[in-house]
């Protein structure tokens, strides 16, 4: 009887093991060349190019298989700002092809604090890799949450644990 009762607990262990392992989730967009990922600041943004530089950098600190750089042209990540518009929202990133995402800062960016605005930045380059939005119980092991911040600007275990996954 007690054998049975260590080998339920045991399954049941590795049953939530195997569930919290892979709590990211993939969007589903994959960069053909994620070790020479290459972004573009425009102009409407261009106040914010260290912060940029700075944030999208921290994917290639935490993610053996990212590399970054800042280009001129033919860039896979275009930074775009529409700071005059207030739509509720700091940033969206949209996938216009495989190999192309644009990521748009508004109006509500400008007003954050400055680990705030690194959090976005991170974010949303985040779903320009490949990540979706997290499940809401992994909260504080990812910046890939829908809704709030968690006051950390670089990818966290989740967010690592997700890209490692998508670029195997």
């Amino acid at each position: 009887m007690m054998k049975k009762m260590y080998l339920v607990f045991f399954l049941i262990f590795a049953v939530f093991l195997s569930i919290s392992a892979n709590a990211f989730i993939k969007s589903g967009y994959v960069l053909s060349n994620p070790g020479n990922v290459k972004y573009k600041i425009s102009s409407t943004i261009m106040q914010y190019s260290s912060t940029l530089v700075t944030s999208t950098a921290t994917w290639a600190d935490k993610c053996a298989k990212i590399g970054v750089s800042n280009v001129s042209s033919d860039e896979n990540i275009y930074f775009y700002g529409d700071l005059g518009v207030a739509n509720g929202t700091y940033a969206t990133c949209h996938h216009t092809s495989s190999s192309y995402k644009v990521i748009t800062f508004y109006s509500s960016f400008v007003n954050l604090s400055s680990v705030r605005k690194n959090e976005t930045i991170v974010h949303e380059v985040g779903h320009a890799l490949g990540l979706n939005h997290t499940q809401t119980a992994n909260d504080t092991i990812s910046v890939m949450r829908a809704v709030g911040f968690n006051d950390k600007d670089y990818p966290l275990s989740d967010d690592i644990a997700g890209i490692a996954d998508i670029y195997k």
